[in-house]
């Protein structure tokens, strides 16, 4: 009934569908080179566009038009609209991103612009705030304080470096007793000092004698030392680094004022939590909190024995007028050894080997200090351990016996080094006479 129809194409439709690919093939590649030619010439009038702001800013510097005329021709190239930067809700600005730790502040002399731009970016935030800080007070500055500027920039990338290796130390717990951190902190007020950038508040900006003289009239003890120094004849320039010791001494002071004021709250919180305990959850913070009291006052004897020393080596500087500076020895017992090497008829090259044994001396003295606040540490935790836990008590007392060694065989060598060094300094002095 049906006739079949061939679905085989016949030849003039092949030649007709073939005609109409090649048709859309071209009309594709036109399109292409088209929209391929649009990009390239946007491309390049932005660039021209920039050519030409920089020709714009060149001329105006050339022709004296300064800084101000320069910053308006960039505002005319890249303008964001105000909507876009402020807050929908608050209408605030928001803050423009200057990168990582760099100043927001505003320049209005060649130097301080300079000096922005060729800042480096401090790792550390503390560097980074002290070196905006510096930009913002010598921005006005002509030469000198451009040096001054350069100054700084050295001594704050030594800090820089010292505050990441710091942050390392104790991330790894390697600085329990906040040694390294006191002595960055040391570094970082002597540098806030030297460039003035303390606040007012902290007294820094005014006189030096000043301050120190105040310092001195509060305590007896620095006030008689200061006053031998002044009828034994001291230089000005000895007093001034008397009053630097001195001024150091009291910084040392009020930390140990706080460290206390530490304790004391410590202590009421834990006395007050202590009626609260009530399940395992409950002892265990309270262990902790003992903990903390315990380590607090490890810190406490410590800086109860650096004033100490304080004393006594302000008491040998202040005896001995003309002793040289140039090696600051900590321990009091090695600066008295100095001075009596100093006093005594030793060639300069003797001198020289005995202040490297002197310097040996007091790294192994430093140690054993160390030792025994270690040692004074583990008897502590040893003793707020629980009596079932036998076990941790048994390792904290072998390691605390493995501590106290150690620290009594570093006690015999500084022993003997004291020893053999008086020996050799009386030698000396018989043969004077």
């Amino acid at each position: 009934m049906f006739r079949q129809i061939s679905r085989t194409p016949t030849p003039s439709r092949r030649s007709s569908y073939a005609n109409s690919l090649k048709l859309n093939f071209i009309t594709i590649a036109i399109l292409c080179f088209v929209l391929l030619s649009h990009i390239l010439s946007c491309v390049s009038e932005n660039s021209q566009a920039d050519s030409s702001t920089g020709n714009q800013a060149n001329s105006a510097i050339s022709n004296g038009h300064g800084i101000n005329h320069l910053d308006s021709e960039r505002q005319k190239v890249k303008h964001v609209p105000e909507h876009k930067t402020k807050n929908k809700i608050t209408g605030k600005k928001r803050p423009t991103s200057k990168g990582k730790y760099q100043s927001n502040v505003k320049y209005e002399t060649d130097t301080g612009r300079k000096h922005v731009e060729n800042s480096p970016t401090f790792k550390s935030k503390k560097a980074s705030l002290i070196w905006a800080k510096a930009l913002k007070k010598y921005q006005y500055g002509h030469e000198d304080q451009s040096k001054l500027l350069n100054s700084l920039v050295e001594d704050l990338t030594t800090i820089d470096k010292q505050l990441i290796e710091l942050k390392h130390l104790k991330f790894d717990g390697k600085d329990p007793y906040g040694e390294e951190e006191d002595r960055v902190e040391s570094a970082i007020q002597d540098l806030l000092e030297k460039y003035e950038l303390k606040k007012k508040s902290d007294g820094v900006k005014e006189p030096m004698s000043n301050r120190i003289e105040d310092y001195v009239n509060r305590d007896n003890r620095l006030e008689e030392m200061y006053k031998k120094a002044q009828s034994l004849g001291f230089s000005d320039a000895e007093l001034n680094d008397l009053k630097k010791e001195i001024f150091h001494h009291k910084r040392t002071m009020a930390e140990l004022d706080d460290l206390v004021g530490n304790l004391k709250a410590l202590e009421d919180e834990a006395r007050l939590s202590s009626n609260d305990v009530d399940d395992v959850s409950d002892s265990y913070q309270q262990e902790a909190k003992q903990l903390k009291i315990q380590e607090v006052q490890t810190a406490i004897k410590k800086k109860k024995r650096e004033v100490k020393e304080g004393y006594s080596r302000l008491s040998v500087i202040s005896d001995n007028p003309g002793l040289p500076n140039d090696a600051t020895f900590t321990q009091p017992k090695v600066l008295k050894l100095w001075v009596s090497i100093l006093k005594a008829n030793f060639t300069p090259e003797e001198r020289y080997s005995l202040k490297e044994e002197l310097m040996h001396l007091e790294k192994k003295m430093n140690k054993r200090d160390k030792l025994e606040e270690e040692k004074a540490m583990l008897e502590k935790h040893e003793k707020l351990l629980h009596p079932s836990h036998s076990a941790r008590k048994e390792k904290y007392s072998e390691k605390k016996e493995k501590v106290d060694q150690k620290a009594q065989h570093l006690e015999k060598h500084v022993h003997k080094y004291i020893k053999d060094i008086d020996r050799r300094v009386l030698e000396r002095q018989h043969t004077e006479l």
